[in-house]
């Protein structure tokens, strides 16, 4: 997701910050399918949150799980890939929030500013 395109470093806004992308175990959360029908949304609230994976700046990697698991209202699926400081592709930083502010960044959850402690 980060690798083929253009790519930047990002430095975040305050120092002790660090950013991390974090992907899922989702079996058992996808909507359910019928042949010959879209859906365009469905599955669990974990299925919708973190379908496409999750994006967090916080303090440390305990810090941004804990702003997923309040952000979910539930238990976290097992992870199954955590990246410390992703690289951000150019493509993506579109459909992101600012990476820069403790908070949730994908799903676009910080666009009001960094998450209060």
């Amino acid at each position: 997701m980060f690798a083929r395109w253009k790519t930047r470093r990002v430095e975040t806004d305050a120092s002790g910050l660090v950013r991390f992308w974090f992907e899922f175990d989702l079996r058992g959360h996808e909507p359910e399918r019928e042949p010959g029908r879209v859906q365009v949304d469905g599955g669990t609230a974990a299925y919708r949150l973190l379908g496409r994976g999750a994006g967090v700046t916080g303090y440390d990697e305990s810090d941004c799980l804990r702003l997923l698991h309040d952000a979910l209202g539930d238990e976290l699926p097992p992870l199954l890939r955590v990246e410390r400081n992703p690289t951000i592709d150019d493509r993506l930083a579109r459909e992101i929030g600012n990476v820069t502010w403790r908070g949730i960044w994908l799903p676009r959850l910080n666009m009001g500013g960094p998450t209060a402690i």
